[in-house]
């Protein structure tokens, strides 16, 4: 009788953590790629809540698919694509319930309701991945693995941004690839874009890879402080800048604590350019690159 009264006692005193406020209801929509075989492939997921727009989302990459099933996948990702257009319509546009729908092809279903609480859409779609689309989820794990290898590669990175530049300012082709010798004694510093008003280096960064790619990206912002502190008797533009490519802060590639993680990273490297009197801007893709440096060539 004491121990069941100790138990009360206490438990009188705890608080449970609140329940996260967004209740957010999914759907995976299914298909048999192969006919009779019972599997099936998750090629979209649709998520509603509450006060907010559906989410129709197809967690499926066509070089995945082209990879698993050979020209099929193409076919596959097609299928994929335009029943998303019609449910989007459907759901979306219309307002109808996922229930209501009729699928375009044959052997399309739409799976068990499921739900969850969390605090966005974006957290939701990764909870519905990680949930129903387990090939998917495989196919996006191996993909992401096969692109780090790719993706921080640097020189791809700048030609793209000076692609896209170069496009839209035939111009400003000459103030790529530049280097300079900042000291008598010093080797080149090579500075991947010199105009006149901003000189900016660029670099990636994706989660889960620190110790590498960071020094690089801290090396480059060593770089620019020493053209920056040369300025007064060599150079004349008025900004500064490490531009870095990372993924959205949505990308439902990484989970909320490899973000997090990753912000910290960006946080220490934002940090470290205010210390030099520089300025680090992050983008997500060459479009927004370019437009940073027209902008502040552009600026008075």
């Amino acid at each position: 009788q004491a121990w069941i009264t100790s138990i009360k006692t206490m438990s009188a005193g705890l608080k449970f953590p609140e329940m996260p406020p967004l209740h957010v209801t999914y759907y995976p929509i299914q298909f048999e790629p192969i006919i009779h075989s019972g599997e099936r492939l998750t090629i979209l997921l649709v998520l509603q809540a509450d006060g907010v727009k559906p989410v129709v989302s197809a967690p499926l990459l066509k070089r995945a698919l082209k990879g698993a099933f050979g020209k099929e996948g193409e076919a596959l990702f097609d299928i994929a694509e335009e029943t998303a257009r019609n449910l989007t319509c459907h759901v979306v546009e219309h307002g109808r319930p996922v229930d209501t729908w009729k699928p375009l092809f044959k052997r399309t279903t739409v799976g068990r309701k499921r739900e969850t609480a969390t605090y966005s859409m974006e957290e939701a779609l990764r909870v519905a991945m990680r949930n129903t689309a387990y090939f998917s989820a495989r196919l996006l794990k191996s993909t992401e693995k096969e692109a780090s290898s790719s993706q921080p590669d640097r020189k791809h990175w700048v030609r793209q941004v000076q692609d896209t530049v170069v496009d839209r300012a035939p111009g400003f082709a000459r103030h790529f690839n530049r280097s300079f010798r900042v000291k008598p004694d010093a080797a080149e510093a090579h500075i991947d874009y010199f105009g006149q008003r901003l000189a900016a280096n660029f670099t990636m960064l994706l989660p889960g890879r620190r110790s590498g790619k960071v020094n690089l990206a801290k090396a480059r912002l060593l770089t620019l402080q020493e053209l920056r502190v040369t300025e007064q008797t060599l150079f004349h533009v008025d900004h500064y800048e490490l531009i870095m490519y990372r993924p959205d802060e949505a990308d439902p590639r990484y989970s909320d604590k490899q973000m997090n993680l990753f912000n910290e990273i960006i946080l220490e490297l934002q940090v470290l350019a205010d210390g030099l009197q520089l300025r680090l801007v992050t983008v997500s893709d060459a479009e927004q690159a370019a437009e940073r440096i027209f902008q502040q060539e552009q600026a008075a």
